[in-house]
């Protein structure tokens, strides 16, 4: 299959509600300046949507909780993600809400708390 005849991935062009998308375009905006996602820029757009996407009618990033992320996290490991996926894109939503809060000026706590790995012990 040619990669042209391909379908779009579902987050290009996806429309966010505002002001979420203002935040979300501004945060492409910075990550391109840093040169933060020039491995793989669509990593970011991918987990932010897939995190995004599923609460459509939120227009207000103060308004993300512990608990939506929590719900979310459950959701991909019940979808067969494996762990170091879900942690990757957990690590991205919690550089947004960063982002946010530290160079926009949003006044929230950050919603995604990762726990520290467990390291082995041999």
């Amino acid at each position: 299959m040619n990669c042209l005849s391909e379908p779009a991935a579902p987050y290009v062009g996806y429309t966010y509600p505002q002001p979420l998308g203002k935040y979300i375009a501004e945060f492409d905006q910075s990550l391109l300046q840093k040169r933060m996602a020039r491995v793989q820029p669509s990593r970011y757009a991918r987990a932010l949507w897939d995190f995004f996407s599923r609460f459509p009618q939120r227009k207000d990033p103060t308004r993300f909780y512990v608990t939506d992320v929590e719900d979310y996290k459950a959701l991909k490991i019940s979808e067969g993600l494996a762990a170091n996926t879900v942690r990757g894109r957990l690590c991205i939503l919690r550089t947004f809400f960063n982002w946010m809060i530290r160079e926009a000026g949003v006044d929230m706590p950050n919603p995604v708390i990762i726990p520290p790995l467990q390291r082995r012990t041999t």
